[in-house]
């Protein structure tokens, strides 16, 4: 009985309102892996406060007050200035890579723990630059892992709960960040008379299972929408199965990676699809630095394709093209891929290379038309309504405001 009452004082203190029927079915798993990093993370925050307190000159009998003073300015003004930047330049990335900046987050994290931890090792005329240097990664932090959050947010709160889960989720931060502070002053005592490599294997030991835990994390979670990486792969089963099958997000995911090379480019400049290049893919008849030719082969299409020197198929996209809706994006993005298929099989039985030609792009074309209403068909069961996208977006950009407003640059 008593037992019952202290798990159900824990359930409503630290998990959302309905849990589990509250949540969605990877909340647990990713919750499990996100304390634990958050665990190591908070003890290797504190050895880096540590170095950052030597840095500053404290027990330095001539470090001066005014000193401190002006190179906490500094280094607070470069994280002021570097989250601004950073917002303004990858919002849109923010957006729909969750996983791979949630992930890019922790890895900014720690490089800025890393770089507090050798500044005390360095001259002073050096130093500055140091700390300077891990304020801007840690504001960086802040603005990917705050934004990162929300939308993880939004997916685990599958019953319009997404601000009691948010907030219990800062409960559970805020546990294990002061289990983290009890544990690690300890670590800090035991420390205080250690050698300086072993404060550096607990450091590097403790940053590795961070980042592995928070690895683990990110896989772990299964996000039902289509961004670029996940509609690559679900289209290339699609196209390859002439339309029959389409992947889940369960199994998309058991085969997403965090840092994705994409095969297609999309909203690459036109001056890129069309420049001149030997290894380019050529046209008929002339060459693929004929924009007019370039674009009479897609006319009446909001896009343009063709393939780089590396071999990945570039997609320019039209100004008026609306780029926040989902069937905007998918369509050129399955033309492309048709486009690949043909081409690679043209050159599978020929062995020499393969001009596309006007044929080639309409008939394409006339597939991406005939089977693009058989995808949306099969995808609304199974993937998330594109209406939703713009919400989810308002949302994240309103808390990667507030973490820019109050600085929140520590761990995520």
């Amino acid at each position: 009985m008593r037992s019952s009452l202290s798990f159900g004082l824990f359930k409503s203190m630290f998990l959302p309102d309905g849990f589990p029927s509250s949540v969605a079915p990877d909340y647990v798993r990713y919750q499990a892996f996100d304390t634990m990093q958050a665990f190591a993370s908070s003890i290797t925050g504190l050895l880096a406060t540590q170095a950052a307190f030597q840095r500053a000159g404290v027990g330095d009998a001539t470090a001066t007050a005014t000193a401190a003073t002006l190179t906490w300015i500094l280094q607070d003004g470069t994280g002021m200035v570097g989250r601004i930047l950073f917002a303004w330049q990858l919002t849109g990335q923010l957006d729909s890579e969750v996983k791979t900046w949630r992930f890019a987050a922790d890895i900014l994290n720690d490089a800025g723990m890393l770089m507090e931890m050798l500044a005390p090792l360095t001259p002073r005329s050096v130093s500055w630059a140091i700390v300077c240097l891990a304020t801007l990664l840690r504001s960086l932090c802040g603005v990917a892992g705050g934004s990162t959050k929300a939308a993880l947010s939004h997916h685990f709160a599958i019953n319009d709960n997404a601000a009691d889960l948010h907030a219990k989720d800062g409960s559970q931060e805020t546990l294990v960040s002061l289990i983290g502070m009890i544990v690690g002053s300890a670590v800090l005592r035991s420390l205080s008379d250690a050698s300086p490599a072993l404060t550096w294997l607990v450091f590097i030991t403790l940053t590795s299972l961070h980042l592995f835990f928070n690895y683990c994390a990110v896989c772990s979670v299964t996000i039902p929408a289509l961004n670029e990486q996940r509609a690559y792969r679900v289209m290339t089963t699609f196209l390859g199965s002439n339309g029959d099958y389409m992947l889940t997000p369960l199994q998309v995911s058991a085969s997403e990676s965090i840092f994705w090379r994409p095969r297609v480019r999309l909203g690459v400049p036109l001056s890129l699809v069309v420049a001149k290049s030997s290894n380019a893919l050529q046209l008929a008849d002339t060459t693929a630095g004929d924009v007019e030719t370039v674009l009479r082969l897609f006319k009446g299409r909001p896009y343009v394709i063709n393939r780089l020197d590396d071999g990945t198929m570039a997609v320019a996209l039209h100004a008026s093209l609306d780029r926040t809706h989902t069937r905007s994006i998918l369509v050129p993005l399955y033309h492309a891929l048709c486009l690949r298929n043909r081409l690679e099989a043209k050159v599978g039985r020929a062995g020499t290379r393969v001009e596309m030609t006007d044929a080639m792009v309409q008939e394409t074309g006339k597939q991406t038309d005939r089977d693009m209403a058989r995808f949306h068909t099969r995808a609304c069961g199974r993937w998330l309504d594109p209406r939703r996208l713009p919400k989810q977006s308002l949302l994240r950009a309103m808390v990667m405001l507030m973490a820019w407003a109050f600085g929140h640059s520590s761990q995520v």
